[in-house]
């Protein structure tokens, strides 16, 4: 009975904060959108990004900088009510995620926000 699940995105430390902030939230956004190419309900996805502050392992090696670069889904309401009466964003920014449609419609127009390559310290999303 999952209403809507909040997607997470984050990143290791190697590059700037404000550089890693920006990646969570287009690694956030990247999923989102192939999560509402194949079906899924744009309106049932919480987007948010967290930059490089949860880590879920020390940074100070390749394979914990490697658990830290992720996209993570948890409930964030169950039948339209907050899930566990916790914040459904749990403390992230909040971001847009757009319907197939007003991307596409976007993208006619030339206003769809484009991919930036990542810092060549983040190995790819």
């Amino acid at each position: 009975d999952v209403s809507r699940v909040r997607l997470e995105g984050h990143t290791d430390s190697r590059a700037e904060e404000e550089y890693n902030q920006g990646l969570s939230e287009r690694r956030a956004i990247v999923v989102a959108d192939w999560l509402v190419d194949h079906g899924l309900d744009h309106n049932r996805i919480l987007a948010v990004a967290f930059g490089e502050t949860r880590p879920m392992a020390p940074n100070d090696s390749a394979p914990g900088r490697q658990e830290n670069r992720r996209a993570a889904f948890y409930p964030a309401e169950v039948s339209g009510r907050r899930y566990q009466d916790k914040d459904p964003t749990n403390g992230g920014m909040v971001l847009t995620v757009l319907s197939k449609e007003e991307r596409e419609a976007m993208n006619r127009k030339g206003t769809v926000p484009t991919y930036t390559p990542p810092h060549p310290a983040c190995n790819g999303l």
